[in-house]
Order: C-alpha cells, then structure tokens, then sequence
C-alpha cells in the first residue's frame, strides 16, 4: 500500500511545486485558512515573503507544513528551521512537523524525523531539513544548494547578523525565505521587510481578530486590560508594529523577552515597593530597587539603548547661535534638537550630525561636546574631552571641524581613557596618528570636514559588540571614493580605511584602528570587561552578602560565566561546535580559587584574587583564496 502511495505521490510532484495547498490537501491532510492559502502561494513564486501576524492565527502550523511540502518535493533540497530560542523551534516548531509528518503514511515511509533533523530516507546527508538556533551567524551559513528553504519563526527576535547570513546564502536558483513572526520591534530585518525593503518581499498582515482559530473573549480581555491602541494589542492582536517603542519605560522587546522566561519560585510578600532611576542617553542604565518586607535590593541594570553605541560630536561653537545658549556636552536625539541650541547647516557639528542621523538604522541619539573660547582663543581638546567624560553614556568619539594636526592629541587622550575614536583624513601617503594608537581608526575623506567618518561610525556602532566586522557595508549621505590600485594600497599600509565600489556596489574597506587590530575587537572587549563588571557588582549589590567560601566564590565564577556567555551569544566568542545539530560547547574557561587555598590576610581584606579567564575570539572573515580547475 505504501508503495502504490509512493508512486503516485512521485507524478503528483509537479503539481504539489506548483501548488502546495494540492500538498496539504491530498499528503498532509492540513486544511489552511485563506490567509495560509495565500502564503502557500505567495512561497511558490515569490523568493522571499514575510508575515507579521497576531498571536495564534496557525503560524506554526503552517510553517510545519510548508517545510514538509518542500522537503518532499524538490530533488535534494536543504531546508533550515532556525528561531531565537531552542524553546521555540525544538518544542514547537519541530514538535509541529513530527506531528505532520505522522499523520501522513506516505511521509512516514519517505522522511524520517530526529530531534534536529528531518531526511529523506537513504539521503541523509544530501536531503534534509534541520533545526538551528538563532544564536549566531555561523549557524546559518554553509548551506548551498539549487533547492533551499530558510524558515525564519519569530523573526523579529532574530539578530540583524543572524539575516544577513542567511540573505547572504540565499544564491541558488531555487532558494527561499519565509519569516513569520509578531512584530514587537521597531527594528531589524523583520521590521524592514515590511517597510523600508518591502518591495524585496511579498508581504503579509494576518490578524487575530480575522482568524477563526483565535480566542475572541482572550481579545476582548486584552482591549480590556491594555486597551485597543496599546502596543499590546497592536502586535499580539493586530499584527502592527508598536508605537513609540523607544520612549516607554519597558519596550516591547523586553515584555516579550519576560513573557518567555521561566519565572522563579517563592513566597508571596506582604509589601513590595519598586523605585526606578531612568536612564537616558548612551550606555547609562535603568537601575530598578525594589524593598520585599523591608529588604532592599537594587536589580540587575536594565540598558536602555544597549550601550557602546553613542558617538561623541567634538567640535566648534555655532558660527552663528543667534542668541540661543549652546551646552558645553548634551545629548541629541534630531537635527530639530541642534538647532534649537543654535547651530545651523553650516556648521561643522550640524554637518556631522546629519551623517550620523542619516545612517540606517537611525541612531536613537548623538552627543555633542563644544570646544570653548578662552580669552578668544579655542581650548585644548583634551580639556573639552575632559569636560565630556564627566557627561557619561557615549563611548565613540568623532572630531568634526577640528584640524588634523590636532588628532593626535584626541588619539592620545583615548586612549589613556579607554573609548574609541574615528577621525577622517584627506592624505593617502601619511596618516594624522602614529601606528602605535589601538583605540582610534582613520578613514580616508575626499574633502576637508566631509564627516565620513560619523556615517562611519554610525553605521557600524548600530551593531551589537562582537556581532560586526567594519567593513563590506555601504554608508548613507557619502559617495564612494575615486581610488587607483597605489592609493589603496598606500592606505591599507596605514590601516586607513576608505570608501569606494567594489564591483558595482559602494562598501567601505579596512575595519582596522591605527595600531593594526580590528575596531569590531577593541569594541567588544571593551564591552565584556563591562559586562563582567557589571555581573559581578550586580551580584554584590543584589544578595545580603556573598560569604567568603566556596560556594560564594561560585558565585562569582558563573557570574563571570554569564558574561562570557553573552559574548558568545553576540558572535564575539568562539561557540565548538560538537554535534551536527548546530549545537555547541563552551569555548572558555573560569578559574577560581579555593577559600581554604588563600591566605588569611586576603582572606581579612573581603577581596577575592586569583580569579581568571581565558576565550577565543570569533573573529570574522573578510577575504577568501578560492582555486580550482575547469576541465573539458
């Protein structure tokens, strides 16, 4: 019987390509509603669709079904399942398609599923679906073939890195993209697909209050409770984008993120009283105390804006303020902002602020530090960068209007201070910093004060620390240099980097600081020294105590390893791979000392020493030597 169903499932193929409703109706037994009718279509001839839809309307379903329709009849296709969390595409997604697949004899006989894997029988290395995490890029690449399907759940908690692997893999002649998801952030691939690249996709909106699977009482509860235009219900409901994301005390994102974790377990308290510091521009925090019967604790800082993403505008005085007080450093959040404070389009500042503002995606803010007159004369920039430390939450600087002879003087105060700096210059046989700085880049500039460097910055500062590489990236408001071969290869000598077409399309080259190390390393490691700062005085500030024995010392040993684990979850430290899965091993260690081990007079001191770690770096690829034969 299996046979006689195999064979006539084998002349129904060309049909179920065409159409995969014909799949679910005759293999399956999945009765799709209108909208899932629609996205069947819109996969089979469309490359790339995306559907940002409401809370239980069948998406998951559907995606199950649509990853078995491919699977089963196109000849040794790959189809990967990827979605933020293991949760989500082990328990869910992949529970769904064991699910389909049983209810189907013939798919049964063909295909045989395992907890990451679904193959066709005696292909299992060459014809399968697999199920990957979401956690970082590398898990998406190396996967080439003519038929592919990447299929993206959840997709609007899935890193910009993470898509562009999977974009960049897409180059077969039948290779596809299907994201689906609510839509909780105002960022992102997910949320360009749908507005800015929109004609890159066939896109979709599907709506719980349309679908006849959803809960009406459940969506009357939450009008009910949230009311009909809150952010809630526009993304669990309607399937719209939220509002206003960035000016709410708890994004979207983060609400989402909570729902989602595993809440822990204790005792009801008879008082609780929760105070908040909020924060605003940079990498300041939200710190929440909370008082449970009377004890104080202070929580885990809350980041508003992610931090180590906010540059620093060194420059002049408004030419011209037309009576308005200019501040000595204050944080901006538009061009409408700098105006007010009396600079105008002329202005070198202004200038540079439009670069950084142009870029994609748009800075939440930009800082501005002033160089005062004195006695008619203009400051030292040392002194304005001074002053500026003393205004925290910004991390690169770019001088704009400032002559080059003074960038050394800028590079050197960097790097006594541990920030980072991008500055511009017109020359190619020399550059304004000596080789020796680690902490400041150099891009080359067609003109004088032409701000490349703050699109540069920018551009690159969007992206989370260890998730990046500077370069191969193309930069708004800046057109691409004019290099010969000897330029180029004058500036790369130096380290500085440039803005020019490679092929038919403009990107920036080099990525490297002055010294010769990578601008995406510095970054990152300045960013996991914080973040295991940050770990560990959360730990002190969040426990009574933490006792001086063994098991306090754990303590402070995993929350270092919390740490480097969210360096490894942003792509900036090595993940082994182990299995082929796609899941991996901890590429890190963390050393501790034993209590009885140290000595009474460290011991009297409440510091604990001897704590160490080492990590790989997972660096990036920026250039590959390719050989090969073509014979007759």
């Amino acid at each position: 019987m299996a046979l006689r169903q195999r064979e006539v499932f084998a002349k129904r193929i060309p049909l179920y390509r065409k159409d995969p409703c014909l799949f679910f109706k005759e293999v399956t037994g999945f009765k799709p509603d209108p909208w899932q009718k629609e996205a069947a279509t819109a996969i089979a001839q469309h490359r790339k669709v995306s559907i940002r839809s409401g809370q239980g309307v069948g998406k998951t379903a559907f995606e199950a079904n649509l990853v078995l329709w491919f699977l089963s009849c196109f000849p040794y296709p790959r189809v990967v399942c990827t979605a933020p969390t293991r949760q989500q595409l082990n328990d869910v997604l992949w529970a769904e398609i064991a699910k389909w697949q049983e209810r189907s004899p013939v798919l049964q006989a063909m295909l045989v599923w395992t907890k990451t894997r679904v193959y066709m029988r005696g292909h299992e290395k060459r014809w399968f679906a697999v199920a990957r995490t979401a956690t970082k890029p590398e898990n998406m690449q190396g996967f080439h073939e003519d038929n592919m399907l990447f299929v993206v759940d959840e997709a609007s908690g899935v890193a910009d890195p993470i898509m562009e692997a999977i974009q960049g893999t897409l180059s077969g002649d039948n290779n596809r993209l299907l994201m689906c998801g609510n839509p909780t952030q105002n960022t992102g691939t997910f949320h360009d697909s749908h507005t800015v690249d929109a004609q890159s996709y066939y896109c979709m909106k599907v709506s719980s209050r349309d679908s006849p699977r959803t809960n009406k009482q459940n969506i009357a509860d939450l009008e009910r409770k949230f009311g009909k235009n809150s952010n809630v219900v526009r993304v669990r409901v309607d399937g719209e984008f939220p509002e206003n994301e960035d000016d709410v005390f708890i994004p979207m994102a983060l609400a989402t993120k909570a729902v989602n974790t595993e809440p822990l377990e204790h005792c009801a308290p008879a008082r609780i009283s929760i105070g908040c510091d909020v924060a605003r521009f940079g990498n300041d925090d939200t710190a929440i105390a909370q008082n449970i019967d009377g004890d104080i604790q202070i929580s885990e800082a809350m980041s508003i804006d992610g931090g180590y993403d906010t540059i620093l505008i060194m420059g002049p005085l408004p030419k011209t303020p037309g009576g308005r007080v200019t501040p000595d450093v204050a944080g901006y959040a538009s061009l409408q902002d700098l105006k007010g404070a009396g600079f105008t389009s002329d202005d070198p500042v202004y200038i540079a602020a439009s670069k950084v503002f142009g870029q994609s995606p748009k800075p939440p803010a930009v800082m501005i530090a002033v160089q005062k007159l004195s006695s008619g004369s203009t400051e030292k920039v040392d002194v304005t960068l001074d002053r500026a430390i003393g205004m925290p939450g910004w991390y690169c600087i770019c001088p704009a209007g400032i002559k080059e002879d003074f960038y050394q003087s800028i590079a050197d105060w960097t790097e006594a201070n541990e920030k980072l700096c991008v500055c511009e210059t017109t020359g190619i046989s020399s550059s304004p910093v000596s080789d020796a700085m680690l902490r400041t880049a150099v891009i080359h500039a067609t003109a004088e004060n032409d701000c490349v460097n703050c699109a540069y910055a920018a551009r690159f500062l969007s992206y989370d620390p260890g998730s990046e590489q500077w370069c191969f990236k193309s930069l708004s408001m800046v057109s691409a240099q004019g290099l010969s071969t000897t330029d180029i290869a004058s500036l790369e000598a130096r380290n500085i980097s440039y803005y020019t077409t490679v092929g038919s399309k403009a990107m920036v080259q080099g990525g490297k600081v002055s010294g010769g190390e990578w601008i995406d390393t510095i970054r990152f490691r300045d960013w996991l020294k914080t973040e295991i700062q940050s770990k560990v005085l959360n730990l002190l500030l969040g426990l009574p105590k933490v006792p001086y024995t063994d098991q306090g010392i754990a303590l402070v040993q995993n929350a270092v390893i919390d740490a480097l684990e969210e360096g490894v979850r942003a792509g900036g430290i090595v993940q082994d791979a182990s299995s082929d899965d796609g899941e991996a091993s901890r590429a890190y260690t963390v050393t501790v000392p034993r209590a009885a081990d140290l000595d009474a007079a460290t011991r009297k001191s409440r510091r604990l020493t001897g704590v160490t770690w080492t990590a790989q770096l997972a660096g990036a690829l920026i250039a590959a030597k390719i050989g090969g034969t073509l014979n007759y």
